[in-house]
């Protein structure tokens, strides 16, 4: 952001004269080329004008380029940038560390400027400024900016003049301004790319208020989308020294995104996790920021992720919002954010399509922080509409109710590093449930079809409860408590069988294969209430296939593997 900031308001003022009191200036620019030469030495560029005038109470003065006489190649030789043509040359004293020196490759068409000493007006069809690592440009637009009066230096003048009265708008009514920035990092995985249809822009005494129509924001392997939005936040009157961290915490310290007249904002957001895609699509009621917190309310949520499809309505989050200003601020940003998050409770519905499957999460909350990870569920449901012998999956309902986790973090979150948060939860890590009920193929349709409604439509989720259909009925278990220590996964339980519940216990080695992106246990110890003698890790085996088989979890012998993708 800081890079981007430096790029808009040094495109205000490198190309702009100084203007002496009484003075106006009116030029029309056909096109204008610039291409920094190596060493700052030699050929760099050309531009052509159609009318400049320059008006004075003493003096009036008219240029037209009548039959390109005045047409003209730049070039900078020892400190001095040139204009030569036909039947001129002109230049000016510049060094390689003034802002000309910053600037990489700039590009103007059919472009006005007006300037007195009170105000700036200027348009055009196309801009384009390359400086630094950054790189500006935007199609249609206009910028209107008012003088700091106050300010002795004339390029203070006018650059505070517009970071303090300033509007920046398409240049016509029919259509919206493009504009596209480009922020590149010290590698590519830095690199930023903005890109969005610009209803208006404008910097007042103490607001920032930017309206858009449509926006996209890329990273290497992520990026997000939005519709049309109103972002507002606060600003104080700024003066020099030119301190952009300074303006950019103060509209973070108290900003806003919405759309007041849809009352929502669409968002995109697209993502790589491992070797597949995660899209993501929302439509969100607003987004806020305080000097703590970014609080992000939606009123629908829907995504794709491999085979699975999924939808909940409302969800409220609340994230850490700390900047690093003096970093890359996005990585930053989402480092604080997703190892300081907090999601108020909200349903899910999902559906893998492959395998016919549906699932139900009543999350009550999920808290993480730099060394925590907490999730609780309400309740969890898992239907199988159809067996599927290949892959072993047989039909029936399994519910689990009252699910709490608790993992070991390390920031692990901030680039989803799925390698390094299952080893630490494997490091040290517990779930514990109230209960597990398996409905086998009771009610099965009934339940299948109570998906139906929140898979094609957000209004039903007000009444989507498809576990009140199992509540009542008898638990296969009570009382799971699954521990991780060391890599080692231990599973307690009191287990409904012959009559009544009894104890049993199931332990062994448990890693999470990035080369499969499989989650990985071996069955090393049991305890059953009945001996099956040399038999009860083949039995638990056969009981696990039972109730866990689906499209994700496969038992094979000894040894169960939970592909990560899917549920």
């Amino acid at each position: 952001m800081k890079k981007v900031l430096s790029t808009i308001f040094l495109t205000m003022a490198i190309f702009i004269p100084e203007i002496n009191a009484n003075q106006t200036i009116d030029a029309s620019i056909l096109k204008l080329d610039y291409l920094r030469p190596s060493n700052f030495s030699g050929p760099a560029g050309s531009v052509i004008f159609d009318e400049v005038k320059i008006l004075r109470n003493d003096m009036m003065m008219i240029l037209e380029n009548d039959d390109d006489v005045f047409d003209s190649e730049i070039f900078i030789r020892n400190k001095f940038l040139g204009f030569k043509g036909k039947y001129h040359s002109f230049g000016f004293i510049v060094d390689s560390e003034s802002m000309l020196g910053e600037v990489n490759e700039a590009n103007l068409s059919n472009a006005l400027l007006n300037i007195d000493d009170q105000r700036l007006n200027f348009s055009a069809d196309q801009m384009k400024l390359d400086i630094l690592k950054a790189a500006l440009e935007f199609n249609n637009s206009r910028l209107f900016c008012l003088k700091d009066q106050l300010l002795v230096v004339e390029s203070d003048n006018l650059l505070f003049g517009c970071l303090n009265n300033a509007n920046f708008a398409p240049n016509t009514q029919k259509t919206d301004a493009l504009v596209k920035i480009e922020v590149r990092g010290d590698d590519a995985s830095q690199n930023i790319f903005l890109e969005g249809l610009l209803e208006s822009f404008e910097m007042t005494a103490d607001s920032i208020v930017l309206k858009t129509q449509s926006s996209n924001i890329k990273l290497v392997d992520k990026e997000i989308s939005t519709d049309e939005f109103q972002f507002i936040c606060p600003k104080s009157y700024i003066v020099p020294p030119f301190d952009s961290q300074k303006i950019v915490t103060e509209c973070f310290d108290n900003a806003r995104m919405v759309n007041e007249e849809k009352q929502s904002v669409g968002l995109r957001f697209k993502l790589k996790v491992e070797e597949d895609e995660l899209d993501f699509n929302s439509r969100l009621k607003s987004v806020s920021m305080d000097k703590l917190l970014l609080r992000v309310l939606s009123i629908d949520n829907e995504f794709k992720f491999d085979a699975m499809t999924g939808k909940s309505d409302a969800v409220t989050l609340d994230c850490n919002k700390y900047l690093n200003l003096s970093g890359e601020i996005f990585p930053e940003f989402m480092k604080a954010c997703a190892n300081n998050l907090h999601l108020a409770k909200n349903v899910w519905a999902f559906q893998d399509t492959e395998f016919d499957m549906r699932y139900f999460f009543n999350l009550n909350q999920a808290v993480t922080s730099a060394d925590k990870i907490n999730i609780t569920l309400t309740s969890f449901q898992k239907v199988n509409s159809k067996n599927y012998p290949n892959a072993e999956i047989e039909k029936g309902t399994l519910t689990a109710f009252g699910i709490h986790a608790d993992c070991r973090n390390d920031n692990s979150l901030d680039q989803l590093a799925l390698s390094k948060f299952f080893n630490n939860c494997f490091k040290s890590g517990k779930i514990t449930v109230d209960s597990v009920v398996d409905s086998k193929q009771k009610d099965l349709v009934k339940i299948y079809k109570s998906y139906d409604g929140v898979m094609e439509n957000f209004d039903q989720f007000a009444s989507f409860d498809p576990v009140s259909l199992v509540k009542d009925q008898r638990a296969i278990a009570k009382n799971v408590l699954i521990t991780f220590n060391n890599n080692v996964v231990t599973l307690t339980s009191k287990f409904y069988f012959m009559m009544g519940y009894k104890d049993i216990m199931l332990s062994g080695p448990i890693k999470f294969d990035e080369a499969t992106s499989e989650i990985e246990m071996e069955i090393k110890k049991v305890k059953l209430p009945v001996p099956f003698v040399g038999r009860s890790t083949w039995f638990a085996s056969k009981m696990l296939k039972k109730f866990l088989s689906s499209g994700t979890i496969r038992v094979v012998k000894k040894k169960i593997y939970i592909k990560i993708g899917r549920l």
